[in-house]
């Protein structure tokens, strides 16, 4: 092939009036371009600086552009899976949320934490929110949940992707998976020529410390797959209509952008709008001004009316764990009997589950209220052995069996001599939450 020339936004100088941008063959692929696209041009404002996996000092405080990146396995708390869009913007427009409280790599210069927790990963985290290659790539394709890079061979075997058969720049899709070991980048936009072939390809990939593009030329991706015993991977489900929702943070493909109003008085620490597991605590915090008090809510109840210190507390947060009763939707706010402020949402969610084993065989039991989505089998770390996606049938029976270690195997996992974990991921109300490790442990696999 010629060889040809491009402006820094992918333009082929050489290509004339023909080249066009490739038209998306159905509603799931323009859905699936934009899920992308929310996380490649979002703009956020750091307060301070906030760790990442590279260093303490991180992302300076200021304008950014592009998804955080943070491997936030211990907890998944991945963007936007145990973490909404939302919930990741107003948390860090609250400066004393786990945004800048917390160091989550889990080394003795790095790690800290305002709010209790203890971080055990030595070798990858950073901030507490982020997504990761494979996170962006999952949340736009509409995987249920996030699965990592290295299990993409394994769900080819399932059915769910195709290895493309000419795996050069000249075979990609819009929205098809750029694999090699390690790491994914997806395919989010292509021009092509009169004749239908590709110019120029973008590229994008959640990479230390952003999502990015990078527009290349199909020799360029060929060459990247052939150097890097790469392969395209595509998603055969595409077809069923991956689902996108507008966001008011992030306008892709023309739409108009939405005025987000900020609530300035009170958030709870993880940002508003969040789920959390039955087993995790809650903190709330707040700038106290001329509010007296803090009304909490379930439903529309009010259960606890708490009163404000009368000095300006250095934390602005209250621990509100001991009043929550329950699974449920929350809200909070300021008052001083006249004047009250707006709430901040949050909700609890029942992860309650009981985990046996016989063998290698695992059996987990959960309410068939709940909304479970996966088991994954997980060290304390977040180190992943296995993925168990739930049948329906399972879901409404509100148990699983399935043989760990032989899924591990199945999977291309390690084995590893560290306690592993069966944890229940659950669907909830504004995020997903992840069960807890009490009466979860299952030995070594």
């Amino acid at each position: 092939m010629p060889t040809e020339a491009y402006l820094t936004d992918g333009t082929n100088l050489y290509a004339g009036v023909g080249v066009t941008r490739d038209v998306p063959k159905n509603r799931g692929v323009l859905n699936a371009y934009k899920k992308a696209h929310q996380l490649l041009e979002i703009k956020w404002t750091a307060l301070a600086s906030i760790p990442t996996n590279a260093n303490a000092t991180g992302v300076s405080s200021g304008s950014h552009t592009g998804m955080l990146y943070s491997e936030a396995l211990q907890f998944e708390r991945y963007v936007p899976y145990g973490c909404s869009i939302r919930t990741f913007m107003t948390a860090l427009h609250n400066p004393y949320s786990v945004m800048y409280t917390e160091d989550t790599k889990g080394t003795s210069e790095r790690k800290k934490s305002a709010y209790g927790f203890d971080y055990l990963n030595t070798t990858l985290n950073g901030a507490f929110y982020g997504t990761v290659c494979s996170g962006l790539t999952s949340w736009a394709l509409g995987l249920p949940t996030i699965m990592q890079s290295y299990d993409l061979a394994w769900m080819t075997t399932e059915g769910l992707f195709e290895q493309v058969y000419d795996n050069t720049g000249y075979g990609v899709e819009l929205m098809d998976i750029i694999w090699k070991s390690g790491h994914v980048q997806l395919v989010t936009d292509i021009k092509r020529d009169g004749r239908g072939m590709p110019t120029s390809i973008e590229v994008t990939e959640s990479t230390q410390n952003y999502v990015i593009r990078t527009w290349k030329t199909p020799e360029q991706v060929s060459s990247y797959l052939t150097s890097n015993n790469g392969k395209l991977y595509r998603y055969k489900e595409l077809y069923k209509n991956t689902v996108y929702t507008r966001s008011p943070f992030v306008a892709v493909e023309g739409e108009g952008t939405i005025i987000y109003t900020y609530n300035d008085d009170i958030c709870t620490y993880l940002g508003d709008y969040v789920s959390i597991a039955d087993w995790e605590s809650m903190h709330i915090n707040y700038v106290k001004g001329s509010y007296t008090s803090m009304e909490l809510y379930k439903g529309d109840t009010l259960i606890q009316t708490i009163t404000l210190p009368a000095e300006y507390n250095t934390t602005h947060s209250i621990d509100v764990t001991s009043y929550l009763n329950g699974a449920g939707l929350y809200k909070a706010r300021l008052t001083n009997g006249t004047d009250n402020s707006d709430y901040t949402y949050f909700e609890v969610v029942n992860t309650a589950v009981t985990v046996s084993k016989s063998g290698n065989d695992v059996t987990v039991t959960f309410s068939p209220s709940a909304k479970p989505v996966c088991i994954k089998v997980k060290n304390l770390n977040g180190h992943l052995l296995c993925t168990r996606f739930l049948t329906d049938a399972e879901k409404t029976a509100g148990s699983c069996t399935f043989n760990a270690a032989s899924l591990r195997t199945s999977q291309g996992r390690n084995a590893v001599s560290a306690t592993a974990y069966a944890r229940v991921m659950f669907d909830g109300t504004y995020s997903q939450v992840m069960s807890g490790t009490t009466g979860a442990d299952i030995g070594s696999i």
